[in-house]
């Protein structure tokens, strides 16, 4: 993957042995090479994740149009539900993180859809991620005023009072508390 990645003008970065980049006419492109934290000693060229082999049990498929290459390819994400415990095990660290506030609002907006649909599948309540989420969503979204929830400002609502109050019910909604 990456020699193919190199014909296309992407490099390994320096920093981090997991990424190649290559300027692009928006800006900077990064593509990060990831692999599940139970088998990380298979690839060291990839960065170890918690949970990505549960997010990734069940995909759901859409075709998206890359404007602008012109072309049409189909793409395996992780179902709703599966995406928000991923989001939020991201969040392991805290709010001290470099990524805490991107990721913060990426499991707020997860969270509402999620919430606002058919929540959680039996088998992803049963789970140990799942557990392991709920602590990290009670500990930084368990109410408006818990950093989490002050991050989803500008994700879910222009009130950021609004903001942060939905993404925490969101929160205690998806993972009971």
């Amino acid at each position: 993957m990456k020699d193919g990645l190199a014909r296309l003008g992407y490099a390994a970065n320096p920093d981090f042995r997991f990424r190649v980049e290559r300027m692009g006419v928006n800006g900077l492109l990064i593509i990060d090479f990831l692999i599940d934290q139970s088998r990380a000693q298979e690839d060291k060229d990839a960065y170890p994740v918690y949970g990505l082999d549960f997010a990734l049990h069940s995909l759901v498929a859409f075709v998206l149009r890359l404007k602008d290459f012109n072309v049409e390819c189909e793409v395996a994400v992780p179902s709703l539900d599966r995406a928000v415990i991923l989001r939020v095990l991201a969040l392991d660290g805290g709010a001290d993180t470099a990524k805490f506030a991107d990721y913060a609002k990426d499991a707020a907006a997860l969270a509402v859809l999620c919430a606002d649909g058919d929540g959680f599948a039996t088998e992803v309540l049963r789970s140990e991620e799942f557990a392991r989420a709920k602590g990290i969503a009670s500990d930084l979204f368990g109410d408006f005023t818990k950093p989490g929830s002050r991050e989803a400002v500008g994700v879910v609502a222009l009130d950021p009072e609004l903001a942060a109050r939905r993404a925490s019910a969101a929160m205690r909604s998806l993972f009971g508390h």
